[in-house]
C-alpha cells in the first residue's frame, strides 16, 4: 500500500501552523523542513519492503470481526449485524493505521541501523551513511512522534483515538526496552541456563511488540463505526498471536541473516557482538557447558567466518532452527484457534498462509 507520508502537505501545513512568526519566507522554510527531515525520510519509505505488517493490520482486523458477529449476544442483534456490514478494508482506521504502523516501524529500523552501525538496508546504504549520524538519528526519532499527531488529528471517534493511542505508546515503551536488552546485555556474560528466558524475552519486546501493535490496531477498527466494545480476551488473543508472529518474524530473519552469504558483515554480527539473538539460544541448547564456554572464548578473541561457518556446519544450527520455528508456529496456531474457536476456514486458512510466508520472506 502506498504511504499517505509521500503527500507531505498536511505536515508542511502544521510546521507552518505554529505560533511563532518568521522573517523568512514560507516557500524559504518548506525547502529547509525538506532538505533536512523529509527528504531523508521519503528515501527510507520509498525503498521496497515485504508488506507483513499490512496483512497483520488486515488479519487483526478479520479476527476481531469474526469474534464480534459471533459473539452470543450480538447474533440476534440487528444493530450489530447492520455496524458489521458497515465494516471495511477501506475505512479511514484502517488506511490510517497502515501508515502508523509502518511510519513507526520505519523509525525504529533507522536508529536500529545507527546502533549496530549497521552499512545497508532494504537494498540501498543506510540513512546515516547516506546523509550523517545527526540528521538520521534526528529523523529516525521523529517518525516515533509524527503518526502519535496523525492519529490525534485524524477524523475517528475520540474512544478509537484514545485506545490506538494508548497502544502505541504502550508498544514505543515496550520496544525500547527490548532494545535495551538486544544492545546492553553481552551472553558471555549471561549463565547458559538464562539465555534461552533472554533470547525470547528479547524478541517479545522487541520484535513481538510492534507486530501485535499491527494486529491490536487492525482489531480496533471494529469499534470504528460501534458504540459496543471489542471482548477484551478477543482483543487480547489477537495481541499475543502478533506477538507470537513478531517473534517468528525475528527467527526467520536471523535465520536469514546467517544462511546468506550476500553479507558477510551482517550475517555473523548477533553471534561476534554477542547480542541475544536465536541462535545463542540454539548454541546453549545444543552444546555442553564446557562446549558453550570455548565457544564464547573463542569469539571473543575474534575469531575468522572460516570458524563460525564450521560452527554452523558442525552443530547444525540452520537445522535446529528451522525445526524450533516449525515447532513454535504450530505451538501458536493451536494456541490462537483455541482461544478464537469461531474463525472461519477461510480465516485460518490466511492466517496459516501469512505465517507460511514468513520462511520464505528472509
Amino acid at each position: 500500500m502506498n504511504m499517505m507520508f509521500t503527500n507531505n502537505q498536511e505536515l508542511l501545513s502544521f510546521l507552518n501552523s505554529t505560533p511563532a512568526k518568521s522573517e523568512t519566507s514560507t516557500d524559504a522554510l518548506d525547502s529547509f523542513y525538506q532538505m533536512t527531515l523529509l527528504n531523508p525520510i521519503e528515501d527510507f519509505l520509498s525503498r521496497p519492503k515485504k508488506g507483513l505488517r499490512y496483512d497483520l493490520i488486515q488479519l487483526g482486523f478479520q479476527m476481531a470481526t469474526e469474534s464480534f458477529l459471533n459473539q452470543s449476544n450480538y447474533k440476534s442483534n440487528t444493530h450489530a449485524q447492520a455496524v458489521a456490514a458497515n465494516f471495511s478494508e477501506d475505512s479511514i482506521s484502517l488506511k490510517l493505521f497502515y501508515d502508523v504502523v509502518e511510519l513507526l516501524h520505519s523509525g525504529s529500523l533507522i536508529v536500529d541501523d545507527i546502533e549496530d552501525q549497521s552499512k545497508m538496508r532494504r537494498g540501498k546504504p543506510t540513512l546515516h551513511e547516506i546523509y550523517g549520524v545527526p540528521l538520521a538519528l534526528n529523523a529516525g526519532n521523529w517518525l516515533y512522534f509524527w503518526p502519535l499527531m496523525r492519529i490525534q488529528n485524524a477524523k475517528i471517534s475520540d474512544t478509537l483515538k484514545q485506545k490506538a493511542l494508548l497502544e502505541c505508546h504502550k508498544t514505543l515503551l515496550l520496544a525500547h526496552t527490548g532494545q535495551a536488552l538486544d544492545i546492553g546485555v553481552k551472553v558471555k556474560d549471561v549463565n547458559p541456563e538464562q539465555i534461552g528466558a533472554l533470547v525470547f524475552k528479547t524478541m517479545e519486546l522487541k520484535s513481538g511488540a510492534l507486530a501485535a501493535l499491527a494486529m491490536k490496531l487492525g482489531a480496533l477498527c471494529v469499534i470504528e463505526n460501534t458504540t459496543d466494545d471489542l471482548d477484551q480476551d478477543v482483543f487480547s488473543s489477537v495481541g499475543k498471536f502478533g506477538s507470537h508472529f513478531g517473534q517468528l518474524l525475528q527467527i526467520y530473519d536471523d535465520i536469514g541473516n546467517l544462511s546468506s552469504m550476500t553479507n558477510p558483515q551482517k550475517r555473523f554480527e548477533d553471534l561476534i557482538l554477542m547480542r541475544p539473538s536465536f541462535f545463542w539460544f540454539a548454541l546453549a541448547s545444543l552444546c555442553t557447558e564446557n562446549e558453550y564456554q570455548e565457544i564464547i572464548k573463542k569469539i571473543s578473541q575474534k575469531c575468522e567466518n572460516e570458524y563460525l561457518i564450521e560452527l554452523l556446519e558442525q552443530k547444525q544450527l540452520l537445522k535446529f532452527a528451522n525445526a524450533q520455528a516449525s515447532a513454535l508456529k504450530d505451538k501458536w496456531l493451536e494456541q490462537l484457534f483455541l482461544a478464537l474457536p469461531n474463525l472461519s476456514f477461510n480465516l485460518k486458512q490466511k492466517i496459516q498462509n501469512t505465517l507460511g510466508r514468513l520462511s520464505n520472506a528472509y
